[in-house]
């Protein structure tokens, strides 16, 4: 198995227009930019950050998840404007049966220009590599086609729909499931 001291030290990660590295308190600004805007947060768990103080309460979470050596987010941080875009990373991990979940949020601004495809191949790739995960898998809301797009082009295989699986702001939500196994991977 896999050691989690890794997360306590998680390592920065590059793609070719991407730097994924551990978030910061000087994130604030950034995931506010991104979790602010009610478009993004229409697809999410979270509900949408209504003063700076919800993101840096995010970013604390996220940082109090590394110290314990829990998974967390990665920053998305753009190679060429060095601004942080987004972020995404392990929302669960269990080890006994070397299986993992990913999510990911991006600021609007960046949309349908592949970044999130981008960094979600590094993270499986990581999760494969580095963790000895056998099965990644990744949850969407029906109605996010974007999201279901990139998780099949990142060679994630639909398994079917899982019926009011949660609630989120106010309703029970179907979420599609998709899963990418070891031996399928093919970076």
């Amino acid at each position: 198995m896999a050691n989690t001291s890794i997360f306590t030290d998680l390592p920065t990660l590059e793609t070719e227009r991407l730097i994924l590295r551990p978030p910061r308190m000087e994130d604030d600004e950034s995931v506010f930019a991104y979790a602010s805007d009610p478009v993004v947060s229409m697809h999410t768990v979270w509900e949408t950050h209504r003063t700076i103080d919800d993101s840096r309460s995010f970013l604390a979470m996220m940082l109090e998840f590394l110290k314990h050596g829990e998974p967390a987010s990665w920053a998305f941080v753009e190679r060429s404007t060095g601004r942080m875009i987004g972020t995404g990373g392990f929302g669960s991990w269990n080890q006994q049966h070397a299986r993992a979940e990913i999510g990911y949020t991006l600021g609007r601004s960046w949309w349908n220009m592949g970044y999130t495809t981008e960094a979600t191949r590094a993270i499986i790739a990581f999760g494969f590599s580095r963790l000895s995960l056998n099965r990644i898998e990744a949850y969407c809301f029906v109605e996010n086609h974007a999201s279901a797009r990139v998780l099949l082009k990142c060679g994630m295989q639909p398994e079917g729909l899982l019926r009011e699986r949660i609630h989120s702001k106010g309703a029970y939500r179907d979420l599609n499931v998709f899963s990418v196994l070891r031996s399928e991977w093919a970076p």
